[in-house]
């Protein structure tokens, strides 16, 4: 009897799915009995790949940019794709693209052996079957180093096992417990989210303002907020938290805490950005915010801006009859402590537009993958100029939906954020 006729899959075990936005990651882990040398040998070289991965590759995958044909094995028809080594740190760290799967091995020294990690990508219907097809894979992995090789064991010879079923099944179990947590921590966040939000906009004279936050999931990092200074100034801040879900959520109540504590000088954009800089820097890891604060005083009929590696403002100046970007930007908040910014001041009359927003808008994209882009927007508010806040903010958000094609089940990629103000004097305070 060979060692594949004896060999048998064992149970479920070290894995984990992460979450970010839409985007599904699975992690396993494997401890096997060999020096990290070997394994990343095992892991990047054809004739070894040969033996126990899903794919044939045409030369070495050791290399910083080099790029590899990979023949998936074992699918109905023939399928090749090129791949682009992106990461090789021999023998610790290997990253490289298999078609539309972004794959990433870590090589850990652990007991004598290694603990071998893989990230990838992949679509939730087919998470426990990835899962219960690279357990497989890696057992054979193990097999072939210990010098007992099976021959390679993938695709429909793979389910051929008896185990397989109970195989997929346990994998499915845990990973539906994993989801539900996640789901659960989402719905935790959206609270949170949804608790630091403003639930009114401020009444200003003279100024008509809308304000909209649309996540691409159940959380999202956009962030908005007033501060009013009395009946004719306020600032306003648009921030963009990277990533989603808890920790982005959590950095943005921090965020708001932060904006609260800058009243005292909220006549002052540098000194607003300053302040929130200074209170984030250190708070969080791998995480950075982007935002744009603008000070509008009717008395002065001026705006005040800066920003923080965020989108322009948009203005659009009734006067002159245009619409231009005000880009007045430095360095994202939260990881320079010793970054500075800059302000510039613009009229701001009977008749003008401003729009804070976050890239959610200029970055959607159509089915066919171009970006709605600034000159649209630009476009949009040319010809949305005579209607109210409230109108232009729900127009723009449907204009975005059509570009995107929404209505056919296409999802956000990003979230959208934006605030609108209009100078209109003609418009009461708690007017419509």
């Amino acid at each position: 009897m060979t060692d594949r006729d004896q060999y048998m899959p064992g149970s479920a075990g070290g894995v984990q799915v992460r979450e970010d936005g839409k985007k599904l990651t699975l992690i396993l882990v494997r401890e096997l009995r060999h020096s990290p040398e070997k394994v990343w040998k095992a892991l990047t070289d054809p004739a070894h790949l040969r033996e126990w991965a899903p794919f044939d590759a045409d030369g070495s995958l050791g290399t910083v940019g080099t790029t590899v044909k990979l023949t998936t094995v074992g699918a109905p028809a023939l399928h090749v794709t090129e791949a682009t080594v992106k990461q090789a740190d021999a023998p610790k760290l290997l990253e490289y693209n298999w078609g539309n799967f972004e794959i990433r091995w870590q090589l850990e020294a652990f007991g004598g052996g290694t603990r071998l990690t893989l990230w990838t990508n992949i679509d939730r219907r087919f998470m426990s079957m990835g899962a219960a097809g690279w357990h497989i894979c890696f057992d054979v992995l193990d097999h072939l180093l210990m010098g007992t090789p099976t021959g390679r064991i993938v695709g429909p010879e793979a389910m051929k096992f008896g185990r397989w079923q109970q195989l997929n099944g346990e994998y499915a179990k845990q990973l539906a417990q994993q989801l539900r947590a996640i789901k659960q921590e989402l719905e935790n966040a959206r609270q949170i989210q949804l608790s630091i939000l403003p639930t009114e906009v401020p009444e200003i004279v003279g100024l008509d303002i809308a304000a909209r936050y649309v996540p691409m999931t159940s959380v999202a990092g956009d962030f908005y907020d007033f501060i009013k200074v009395d009946d004719k100034r306020l600032g306003v801040l648009v921030a963009d938290v990277s990533g989603h879900g808890m920790p982005a959520a959590l950095i943005s109540s921090m965020l708001k805490i932060a904006f609260a504590a800058q009243s005292a000088h909220a006549r002052d954009p540098v000194g607003v950005l300053t302040g929130l800089n200074q209170a984030l820097c250190g708070k969080f890891e791998g995480h950075y915010v982007t935002a744009a604060y603008a000070f509008v005083d009717m008395e002065k009929q001026s705006i005040c801006y800066a920003g923080a590696g965020h989108p322009p403002l948009v203005l659009r100046d009734a006067s002159a009859g245009n619409t231009r970007e005000i880009a007045e930007n430095g360095l994202f908040l939260g990881f320079f402590p010793n970054a500075t910014y800059s302000a510039v001041e613009v009229p701001f009359k009977e008749g003008d537009w401003a729009v804070l927003y976050t890239d959610g808008i200029v970055e959607a994209t159509a089915p066919w993958h171009e970006e709605f882009g600034a000159d649209r927007f630009r476009l949009f508010m040319e010809n949305s100029r005579d209607l109210g806040a409230d109108s232009f903010v729900d127009g723009l958000l449907e204009e975005l939906s059509r570009w995107s094609d929404y209505s056919s089940g296409r999802e956000p990629e990003d979230d959208v954020t934006v605030v609108a103000i209009h100078s209109n004097r003609r418009r009461p305070v708690g007017g419509a």
